[in-house]
Order: structure tokens, then C-alpha cells, then sequence
């Protein structure tokens, strides 16, 4: 069990603990009205006997539930506490470490921090890729201004053969500002529209009220329905099958889009940092997704005046982006 489950079963228990105690402090003072209005002394000996026996009772189960509670509770902080391994740092050539110092962001090898990714594991970082995701790294950070991301994003971890669930993924956004991300068999170009695809997550995960969701979804298909998550699309095998909806409805980059509204959301996300011109190309031709583009864009306003779509426009990225590292 890992430590978030457990901070919501404690806080689960807490909750339920506490609607008990009130449903028995209710209980006795319905009672006692009821007696109160049967007679004019109600506290007969017998009334006594019954409401200091009610009261007992509400008071040994609460001090029972605050015990297991308890428990549970110094679990979980003890959890966070020991039997962690060390995080490991990946070992960069000193001029790739700029990045950290600039945005408070740690660089970790995913292969020997799996205590610290929740389940997702990794080979571990090749040598002939640590100075690949160095680079790339500081090159998609360079897009926001500093310290823009330190609520968002404090690690990432960079590994080959990154799994979750027995999957093979790309990347994904992880609680506590935790990115996890695929770095072998892998273009520049695919690294960057990933790591900008997780990055929006964190973002939409965290400022999700800055989202104007009712007009996204309008711009949607009459009678569509997303499907789930993102990952259960994946492993449902629907990514691999034709999509009615990008055909019929124009309103989705590809079939991936129509996994989750937040999947929708982060495709788009990843295309304005990579400003690739089949992509406005694309958008042009659909209103639904020059409305998506610009609800996407009008988020990220709200986050920082400097994202506009004149900004977006604007990215360049040296040649040889879609090379092989």
C-alpha cells in the first residue's frame, strides 16, 4: 500500500469516526427531548442510567477510532520517513547542471529511485543517454520562465524502458510533483512533445480551476463521451484502432485526445511548445480545435503573461530536432 492510499484511508476513517460520534450525540439528545416531553421530570433514575450509558458509549467508540486512526496515521508518516532508499542524482557534466540551479528541479535516475515513483519502474539510465536527457531537459525548460514550474514539477526521473503495470510508456505525471520519462529509442523531438505532455498534466492537475472545462467540452461532438484515463486507453488497446471521432468530429488532434478531457488537454499543451507547423496547419482547418487552442492558451496566460500565441509562434528549436540522440 503506498503512502497517498493510506493518507486517504486515514482521512477516510477520520471522517467516518467523526459522522458516527455526532449521529450518537444526536441520538441521545432526540431521546432526551422525547422524554422531556412525556414528563415533566424526564431524568427519572432510569433516564439518567440511559443517558450517561449513551454518553459512555459515544465516548469509548470515539476513543477506540482516534486510536486506529492514530495508527494509521504514524504509518503513514513513518512510512514517509524510513525504509527509503536515497535518491540518486544522475551525474551530469558540470555545464547540464545550470538547469537545476535555475529552476529547483532535481535530474534522477529512474532505475535506482523506484522507492520514490509509485510503482513505475525502469532499467535505468543508459550512460549514452544521460548527456541526451541533461540536454533536452534544460532545452524544453527553457520555454517557461524560472521558477515557473517549482510548484509543479520538482523531479524528474529519466530511465530506459520505462514500465507501469507491465506497459511500456513514454512518460508520466506522477503525485508529488514527480515526472517520470522514457529516454532510449527515443527521437528529440518525441522527448520533448512528451516532456511538455506531462508537464501540462502537473499543470492541469494543479490549476484545474484556472480550466474553462464547459467550453471545452462544448467544442466536443455532439453525444461524445470521453473514454477514461489516459493509461486505460493505452491498455484497453483503443490507441491502436481507428477513431471515428477525429475523422467525423475534427475536433481531436488524433485518437489519444479522446481518452480523458486532461489527455485532450496535454496533446494540445505539447503542440504549442513544439509550434510545428503541421500542427497550426491541422488546427486551421477545424474551429473545435482552434477553440481548444485557444482555451489552452488563455490557461497558460493565467499562469504567466508570457504565454501567448504570439509566444507560442514564435518557439524555435535548433536543427536536427527529430533526429535520433
Amino acid at each position: 500500500m503506498n503512502l497517498a492510499l493510506m493518507r486517504v484511508m486515514a482521512e477516510a476513517r477520520d471522517t467516518i469516526l467523526i459522522g458516527i460520534y455526532r449521529i450518537l450525540l444526536i441520538s441521545v439528545l432526540m431521546l432526551s427531548v422525547a422524554h422531556a416531553d412525556q414528563k415533566e421530570n424526564f431524568l427519572t433514575s432510569q433516564g439518567k442510567k440511559f443517558v450517561r450509558n449513551s454518553i459512555l458509549c459515544a465516548a469509548v467508540i470515539s476513543a477506540i477510532g482516534y486510536a486506529d486512526y492514530k495508527e494509521i496515521h504514524d504509518a503513514n508518516k513513518n512510512q514517509g520517513l524510513k525504509k527509503v532508499a536515497p535518491t540518486h542524482p544522475i551525474q551530469v557534466p558540470e555545464k547540464e547542471k545550470s538547469f537545476g540551479e535555475i529552476y529547483n528541479i532535481r535530474l534522477l535516475d529512474l532505475g535506482s529511485n523506484s522507492d520514490h515513483t509509485f510503482g513505475i519502474s525502469s532499467k535505468g539510465l543508459s550512460d549514452k543517454n544521460t548527456n541526451f536527457v541533461a540536454t533536452e531537459i534544460k532545452s524544453a525548460l527553457s520555454l517557461y520562465p524560472p521558477h515557473f514550474l517549482e510548484s509543479t514539477v520538482r523531479s524528474i526521473y529519466a530511465g530506459d524502458n520505462v514500465i507501469n503495470d507491465h506497459i511500456e510508456i513514454g512518460g508520466i505525471a506522477l503525485p508529488e510533483q514527480k515526472i517520470a520519462i522514457r529516454a532510449d529509442q527515443i527521437t528529440r523531438i518525441s522527448f520533448q512533445r512528451v516532456f511538455h505532455h506531462e508537464v501540462a498534466h502537473g499543470l492541469f492537475n494543479q490549476f484545474r480551476l484556472s480550466f474553462d472545462q464547459e467550453r471545452w467540452l462544448a467544442l466536443n461532438p455532439r453525444n461524445f463521451k470521453y473514454h477514461s484515463s489516459g493509461f486505460m486507453f493505452i491498455k484497453s488497446g483503443e490507441v491502436n484502432k481507428p477513431n471515428k471521432w477525429v475523422v467525423e468530429g475534427g475536433a481531436f488532434l488524433d485518437g489519444y485526445c479522446t481518452a480523458s478531457i486532461d489527455e485532450d488537454f496535454a496533446k494540445i499543451s505539447e503542440n504549442l511548445f513544439l509550434n510545428r507547423s503541421e500542427f497550426w496547419k491541422q488546427v486551421s482547418g477545424s474551429r473545435s480545435l482552434q477553440g481548444k487552442v485557444a482555451l489552452a492558451i488563455k490557461f497558460y496566460n493565467q499562469l504567466s503573461p508570457v504565454f501567448t500565441e504570439t509566444y507560442f509562434r514564435s518557439i524555435s528549436h535548433e536543427e536536427g530536432l527529430a533526429s535520433n540522440p
